[in-house]
């Protein structure tokens, strides 16, 4: 596939520091092609407050941007990504485990790639069938090309929530450039602002693939309404209007 079209009905992004619509404007006319690091928790109200307590800063970002951008609506399938998942949770247990700890069932629960989807459909009790995604720098590609298969199937509401996350210590000599923490939520069906992407083979400035995106879904209304979206396996062109 070297071409399609989504139809984006509402997305939602969070970072901290910027947290809604205007802010996310004002940054994409400033320029801005990075984030200030992590130093607040996304608002996930709509979670009782026994489980918003287990929830990590990555699962908090992915159920916040879920829900904003379904904004009440249903969707028919939910697609859930990161590139890495929950690996803090995943390095506090090796922790625990390097220092002869028991290790407890809901750590380990909290610690696998489909946390987030399950937590979701927990705290909304929403039983929409989920999909799970972690395809290294291509994860959000993957989420975009999943979404065109779904509806090219015949499904027409497909939620996306994708987030980018600073990886714990221990691997930072080996993470590649990523926003410290942002997620990215699209609600894609009929009736939507179409999005395009097609293969290009230039680079861009943008080194978190999700500011990229975000980048072009501003432009509707900056006027630079294209950006390149940089994977492992390909460049792709994105324009939003």
């Amino acid at each position: 596939m070297n071409a399609f079209t989504l139809p984006i009905r509402r997305w939602h992004a969070w970072a901290p520091g910027v947290v809604d619509a205007a802010a996310w404007q004002q940054w994409a006319e400033q320029g801005a092609a990075v984030l200030p690091a992590a130093t607040a928790n996304a608002p996930v109200e709509f979670v009782e407050p026994m489980l918003r307590r287990r929830l990590s800063p990555l699962s908090r970002v992915a159920l916040h941007c879920a829900h904003a951008a379904l904004a009440g609506e249903r969707a028919e399938q939910l697609i859930f990504a990161s590139r890495h998942g929950e690996l803090g949770t995943t390095v506090n247990l090796l922790r625990q485990l390097a220092q002869g700890e028991a290790l407890s069932p809901m750590g380990f629960s909290l610690s696998v790639h489909n946390s987030a989807a399950g937590l979701y459909g927990i705290a909304g009790k929403d039983a929409t069938p989920a999909t799970a995604i972690a395809a290294g720098r291509d994860s959000l590609l993957a989420c975009l090309l999943e979404a065109a298969a779904m509806r090219a199937s015949g499904i027409n509401a497909v939620l996306i929530s994708y987030v980018e996350q600073d990886l714990p210590a221990p691997y930072q000599p080996w993470q590649d450039a990523e926003a410290p923490l942002l997620g990215l939520g699209l609600l894609i069906a009929d009736g939507g602002v179409p999005l395009q992407l097609c293969r290009d083979p230039n680079n861009s400035a943008y080194a978190s693939p999700a500011l990229a995106l975000i980048c072009a879904l501003t432009g509707a209304l900056t006027g630079k309404n294209a950006a390149i979206l940089v994977g492992e396996q390909s460049s792709w062109v994105v324009r939003h209007g």
